[in-house]
């Protein structure tokens, strides 16, 4: 089975699950699903967020959405329960390093558990509030809601906290006039940062930002659809090379479309690319792209960045969308 074709059976599976809870954010636990080559199954999941609401005051930040895709993520791991755990342990390390409780600090103590090794949970919460810190001072325009994760992100990553910081700064600069919310350049310039050098990856973002634009006719007004943009940009491909993929995927996507999962506008709106990246990175970790894509060994992408950041790319994409009740299975 294609990945594409994956993601369709985990969308429809979930679908009229979790009445509570509005499409986007199961479409987000189906790709997260996708991502790991898994089939979804709702039992460990609902199961999970049961857990999770009995943990007590640790997470009792998460709800809706969020509380979902926590759930989604965590019964991806070998021993959920364990990681569970875990992740209780350094969500109570990142408070004592200062970190306000929200529901995105769970996901940050999440990320770490399934990241880190025990020895170096110190160390990445230490880096991460590092990096949390830094961002904040040096641009209070910088900070967001979501620091907390892409903190972590970075944390985990091998980023130099000052160099790194340099950098988020001055991607933010110059793409913040590409865009109307300032969110969009916030949530880019933490996601490009692990690319090459700013003024590449600024330019490549745009470069393939028009290009699927003229292509697809999509205005990239969405947060969480630039921040899937901006991974896309990480991938060691040209330009024209991505655009063209991503053409197909979206065209594969239209020509399998089931009514079932998605409306009529679904296939023709950001949506389609936030699926779309999040899918073409999976086949990407799994099969190189040796035959899809033209690896440049110069813009190679760690695997484990381009992991992180579809999975930080969806939290957000959850947190944003709205908390409605979603339709039941029809009879």
């Amino acid at each position: 089975m294609t990945k594409l074709g994956l993601f369709m059976a985990n969308a429809k599976t979930i679908k009229y699950e979790f009445t509570w809870n509005g499409d986007m954010p199961k479409r987000m636990a189906a790709l997260l699903f996708t991502h790991e080559t898994r089939f979804l199954k709702i039992e460990p999941i609902r199961a999970l967020r049961g857990l999770v609401k009995k943990s007590g005051g640790e997470f009792s930040s998460l709800r809706g959405n969020l509380s979902l895709c926590f759930a989604a993520q965590l019964s991806l791991s070998l021993d959920p329960k364990q990681t569970l755990a875990e992740a209780i342990k350094i969500y109570d390390l990142l408070k004592s390093a200062g970190f306000r409780q929200t529901g995105f600090l769970a996901f940050a103590a999440l990320e770490i558990a399934q990241k880190a090794k025990p020895a170096n949970y110190a160390v990445a919460v230490e880096r991460s509030r590092a990096f949390f810190d830094a961002i904040k001072e040096c641009s209070v325009l910088l900070s967001g809601e979501d620091d907390a994760v892409f903190a972590a992100m970075l944390g985990l990553s091998d980023l130099d906290v000052a160099d790194g910081t340099k950098r988020i700064e001055s991607l933010y600069g110059q793409l913040k006039g590409e865009f109307r919310h300032m969110g969009d350049a916030k949530a880019l310039a933490k996601v490009l940062v692990l690319g090459g050098s700013d003024h590449e990856m600024a330019s490549r973002f745009l470069a393939l930002r028009d290009a699927l634009r003229a292509a697809q006719g999509i205005n990239f007004e969405k947060t969480y659809a630039v921040a899937f943009l901006g991974v896309l940009a990480l991938l060691p491909a040209s330009v024209d090379t991505i655009d063209a993929t991503v053409s197909d995927f979206i065209y594969d996507l239209v020509a399998i479309r089931d009514d079932e999962i998605f409306s009529n506008r679904s296939y023709k709106s950001q949506e389609a690319i936030l699926i779309t990246t999040a899918v073409m990175v999976a086949d990407y970790l799994e099969r190189a792209y040796t035959d899809i894509l033209t690896v440049n060994s110069s813009r190679c992408v760690n695997t484990k960045i381009a992991q992180q950041a579809v999975a930080m790319a969806v939290v957000a994409a959850s947190a944003l969308a709205p908390s409605t009740k979603s339709e039941k299975r029809p009879p």
